[in-house]
């Protein structure tokens, strides 16, 4: 019986697996947060509305606690699983700052009289005027410029938004989460509107997402900020096409009005958010198995190769 050569393993290949498995050379964000600081719509709304309209909007008959939901928001989910404080109305002193109604605006108030973008910004900063590093701040806006502003150019929105992650900047902000728009003239609140001019919302939402994202991007470098991206119009597309891949159930996914979701889809879009800013372990950890497997793989390849030469 002939003695196999043991093969050795490159120590390069065993590092390169072990610092994949560990996440080093990677970002890791879990565990960094602090503190979470939201800003824009009813999407995010924790309050803000209710308690400035002494509890009349949303109608509490049909609306959870001042939420436009039935139940807590994603912004609420999304802290749970980060492991930080619950975000409270900043109208209260807390760090939601988003007011239904909001557009993207850098100034002044919606058409449905609420702050817009710019001004919840300035509201913030009135009173925390440097923001720490650990702070992560969401930010997502615009619907309603193109639901009930009257807004027909997707750049001015982009714009608006751009200027609010640049402001915030200047004053500390460095990790930073941004979600863009579902397709608007597919939402059930806009089902019933003629065909042409749901294509006219799609067009608008469809615009905005391409801009945002490519605006991302070049703030990114310009700022030297970390930006999340949340793509919520290709994550509603695929709960779409396949419910049961997302746990949905025969719950609705909107609330009755037609525009806002139901907790549950506030769950769904916390866990896509969640995602976006914390690596997942299990991921880096096959990353790391698969890197080894690759390098491995493509010696034994070139030794094989060598040896037939």
């Amino acid at each position: 019986m002939t003695k196999r050569k043991e093969r050795k393993v490159s120590p390069n290949i065993v590092l390169f697996g072990l610092l994949a498995v560990v996440g080093l050379g990677a970002p890791a964000h879990g565990g960094t947060y602090t503190k979470l600081v939201s800003f824009g719509d009813s999407l995010s709304d924790v309050g803000n509305v209710f308690l400035a309209t002494g509890g009349a909007e949303p109608d509490p008959l049909q609306y959870f606690e001042g939420r436009y939901s039935t139940g807590p928001t994603w912004v609420e989910y999304l802290a749970g699983k980060l492991g930080v404080a619950t975000p409270t109305p900043g109208l209260l002193g807390g760090a939601n700052h988003a007011f239904g109604g909001a557009e993207s605006g850098r100034s002044g108030t919606s058409t449905l009289g609420t702050p817009n973008l710019g001004t919840q910004v300035g509201m913030y900063l009135a009173t925390s005027p440097t923001i720490g590093a650990d702070t992560l701040l969401t930010v997502w806006a615009g619907a309603n410029d193109f639901l009930y502003g009257g807004q027909i150019d997707p750049t001015v929105s982009v714009a608006n938004v751009a200027a609010a992650i640049t402001t915030l900047a200047g004053a500390g902000g460095s990790q930073f989460l941004v979600a863009n728009l579902p397709m608007l003239g597919s939402i059930p609140a806009t089902s019933g509107h003629p065909q042409a001019i749901r294509d006219g919302l799609n067009y608008l939402a469809h615009t905005f997402n391409a801009l945002l994202k490519n605006e991302v991007g070049a703030l990114e470098q310009n700022l030297g900020v970390t930006i999340h991206f949340m793509d919520i119009d290709r994550y509603f597309q695929a709960m779409v096409a396949n419910p049961p891949a997302f746990g949905l159930t025969a719950d609705p996914l909107f609330h009755p009005d037609g525009v806002h979701p139901t907790t549950q889809l506030h769950q769904l879009i916390a866990d896509l958010a969640y995602n976006a800013v914390v690596p997942e372990p299990a991921s880096i950890a096959l990353l790391g198995i698969a890197g080894v497997a690759l390098t491995a793989g493509a010696g034994v390849r070139h030794r094989r190769a060598k040896r037939a030469a």
